[in-house]
């Protein structure tokens, strides 16, 4: 006859087997997510669906990015969908995670060009920002500009 011990041993054995089985869970904790690994891949397939939409929709408006925007805006639809599912039970804890990754990869579009840009405008002001940084440090401390 086995003790409580033993059972007890047995059964957080049990416990910790079925969870290593279970992958996608595994990935979604490790990624930071609070939701089983099935609602993990149904929001990326949302996301990914979305963006894949969108992307398709929006592919003339800026022929200069066709080539790479494409496979960008689906892998930024699986990035901006991971981070809208963490971030869910803060922001939107009454919504399914799933709607807010879908949302975020119909959006990853427009956040992708949105980034593409402002990356674009802040390389080629970016001695322009830091001449006038430069010249109010100096002009707060009394010095010549």
């Amino acid at each position: 006859m086995s003790g409580p011990r033993e059972v007890a041993q047995r059964t957080a054995g049990n416990m910790l087997n079925d969870a290593s089985r279970d992958y996608l869970g595994l990935i979604a904790a490790g990624l930071g997510l609070s939701i089983s690994g099935l609602e993990m891949v149904g929001g990326v397939l949302l996301a990914v669906g979305g963006g894949a939409l969108v992307a398709h929709v929006r592919r003339k408006q800026h022929p200069e990015h066709e080539r790479f925007a494409w496979w960008f805006t689906l892998v930024a639809a699986v990035f901006f969908a991971t981070l809208a599912g963490m971030a869910s039970p803060h922001l939107f804890p009454e919504w399914p995670p799933q709607i807010l990754m879908a949302l975020a990869g119909v959006a990853s579009r427009g956040l992708v060009l949105f980034i593409i840009k402002g990356m674009d405008t802040l390389v080629s002001d970016a001695p322009g920002i830091v001449r006038r940084v430069v010249e109010a440090l100096l002009r707060d401390r009394g010095g010549q500009p």
